[in-house]
């Protein structure tokens, strides 16, 4: 059953008046993601949470990231990977837009059981600071661009899904 807006939230961050979210109301059950370009007129963006983790591509603009107490003033082409549980907000300094990519706890589970023993795993996931890194321009147009595919193909395989579903499996 989904949890309560303030279950999996310690009483401090009640107090800051910090928004949790969960997967259930994020992610897409059909592709098993959520896709999103958001642009800086939609504002600043509520300190808030989430058992899920996310990719953010910045695409144009700056924009101040504050997670875990700490400030990051991120550039174009900033790729950061927010964990479940990283205590985050955004505002954008300079008008620009970013790539959301969010997927579940389970997929990122899957991954990381694919790269095996020897892959940090426990340093990217318990660290203070989630991982970042500023790409290249050439890097930030190949990311966005492979970001454009996976939405693309989750959505197209969803719609298959959908369609088997739907209609006789001869018909496909």
């Amino acid at each position: 059953p989904p949890m309560g807006p303030f279950q999996g939230m310690s009483d401090m961050e009640r107090a800051m008046d910090i928004h949790y979210q969960q997967e259930v109301d994020v992610i897409n059950p059909n592709t098993e993601m959520h896709y999103a370009i958001l642009s800086s007129f939609q504002g600043t963006l509520f300190p808030h949470k989430h058992d899920f983790f996310e990719f953010f591509l910045l695409l144009e603009g700056t924009q101040l990231l504050k997670i875990n107490e700490h400030s990051l003033t991120l550039k174009p082409g900033s790729l950061v990977l927010i964990r479940p549980n990283d205590v985050h907000s955004r505002e954008y300094l300079k008008k620009g837009s970013h790539i959301n990519i969010a997927f579940s706890s389970e997929i990122a589970r899957t991954m990381f059981d694919y790269l095996g023993s020897s892959y940090p795993t426990d340093q990217l996931l318990n660290s203070d600071l989630p991982p970042y890194v500023l790409l290249s321009s050439n890097e930030k147009i190949n990311v966005e661009s492979r970001m454009c595919e996976l939405y693309a193909v989750s959505t197209k395989n969803a719609q298959l899904q959908r369609a088997r579903v739907i209609l006789p499996s001869t018909a496909l």
